[in-house]
């Protein structure tokens, strides 16, 4: 009587049988047999099965519930599988052949020898399949990682779709158009920089260089209680429940996801299939990791501004001849025809050596190098930034148009021109006016002969 005939959640309950929903907490109104069924399509609360219920697990719970109960019992549903996998290697379709059977077997004359080969090689694929047990249990359990990672970006889909994002918009940083290498003017610092850097790092918070006037609400997380400037921002990063999704964070994940995805290189068909997939995220990750770490402070206007930290201990180790020389990041010309880096030497170079500061232009291999004429002709400048009065800089300029050819297929990168004596080791560290907070700057400008149009240089007063 109460266990099927008065339980609304029978298909026997009697038709005029009417109670509250068992599930959830709708005390509204009582439902007969037929409401009922029409209530548990919309029930909140109505109780799932397992998505693993196939391979033996009983347990139901809310939607919500169910996805603890997947991560809290992997273990088991990796029981269930190996159980299940047990049981169908021991049936008759995989079970190899017993005496029993093979006395009753009818041998034709002249068979025997195609018996014996039938029976290895049942034999051999029994085994096999017993191998590929454990193997098949370790790819369900990193699937399963894997989906669960993937639902944090609402399905694999959205994470594809992540990725491509991230992609294009690294692609569209390395080939800047002509709207973001236009100068713009921060309205709230007055500050002069690309339309390129100014959605991206100057008004970003999670940028170390963001505007300090600039404020916003915390992109990761949903308080919006009160803006912040990126001073708040870096304090209030440190309880940010949220902040720990970042690209880098990101990264490392799926990295360690792609490792463990390689360790089912055993597997047929559908481990083959992962493997591919694994190999392609990874090499897609290290893509993205390198373009970001090359991109960070590239100039595209043959005009680089070279901050040198660490001024003392970089001086020491020039000295005692443990680092001799150190090179700035990239930058390209104004076309984006010729790729550069400065070589500099704190303690000197060939006849500045022990008395002055040496400084070099170095040409580096570049994807355009075989559509170029050479060798290079162009003027460059170098200026070492006096922090007191501008108009005091150390500045140098050298003409160069011969003997400077493209690098060698071996070699990344060729010494274009320099000035071995380009400033006096005594004027530039016994004074305050180039170096400040153990840091100074330089500036190089490189003219290519033939390039047209206003970069920074056509800015500089």
């Amino acid at each position: 009587m109460e266990k099927s005939h008065r339980n609304l959640d029978s298909a026997t309950c009697c038709p005029r049988y009417t109670d509250y929903c068992p599930f959830c907490k709708d005390k509204s109104r009582k439902l007969n047999r037929k409401d009922f069924v029409e209530h548990l399509k919309t029930c909140p609360d109505k109780p799932n099965e397992c998505k693993y219920s196939h391979l033996g697990c009983e347990r139901k719970a809310r939607k919500s519930d169910l996805e603890k109960h997947y991560r809290d019992e992997v273990d088991h549903h990796l029981t269930l599988l190996d159980s299940k996998l047990r049981q169908v290697a021991s049936g008759p379709r995989f079970a190899p052949p017993t005496a029993a059977t093979a006395a009753a077997t009818v041998v034709p004359a002249g068979g025997t020898g195609e018996v014996e080969e039938v029976k290895r090689k049942v034999a051999d694929i029994h085994d096999h399949f017993k191998k590929l047990q454990v193997n098949v249990a370790n790819w369900a359990h990193t699937t399963l990682e894997f989906e669960q990672m993937a639902d944090k970006f609402g399905g694999i889909s959205q994470m594809r779709q992540f990725l491509k994002n991230l992609d294009e918009k690294i692609r569209q940083m390395e080939t800047p158009g002509v709207e973001e290498q236009r100068w713009v003017t921060c309205d709230l610092c007055k500050k002069e920089l690309l339309h390129s850097d100014m959605e991206s790092i100057h008004r970003n918070l999670d940028s170390a260089t963001c505007c300090p006037r600039y404020t916003d609400y915390c992109p990761f997380c949903k308080d919006k209680s009160r803006k912040l400037n990126r001073k708040d921002f870096v304090e209030h990063a440190k309880i940010c429940s949220k902040y720990t999704v970042t690209i880098s964070g990101l990264l490392q994940y799926l990295q360690d996801i792609g490792t463990r995805l390689r360790l089912t290189s055993n597997l047929s068909n559908a481990e083959g299939t992962v493997d591919a997939s694994s190999s392609m995220v990874q090499q897609k990750l290290n893509e993205i990791e390198f373009r970001l770490l090359n991109l960070e402070g590239t100039s595209y206007d043959g005009f680089l501004v070279w901050k040198v930290s660490n001024f003392t201990k970089r001086r020491r180790e020039a000295m005692d001849k443990r680092v001799t020389s150190i090179f700035s990041q990239p930058f390209l010309s104004r076309h984006q025809d010729f790729k550069f880096r400065v070589r500099l030497f704190l303690n000197g170079n060939k006849s500045g050596k022990g008395t002055h500061v040496s400084v070099y232009l170095v040409l580096m291999q570049h994807e355009f190098d075989d559509i170029q004429e050479w060798p290079l002709k162009a003027t460059v400048s170098f200026k070492m930034v006096n922090l007191r009065n501008r108009a005091d800089d150390v500045a140098k300029t050298v003409r160069f148009d011969s003997g400077n050819q493209r690098p060698s297929g071996r070699e990344d990168l060729s010494v274009c021109c320099g000035e071995a004596k380009f400033m006096s080791i005594s004027q530039f560290k016994n004074s305050d006016r180039f170096v400040k907070n153990d840091s100074f700057y330089l500036e190089v400008d490189v003219a290519v002969d033939g390039e047209s149009g206003q970069g920074r240089r056509g800015r500089r007063k």
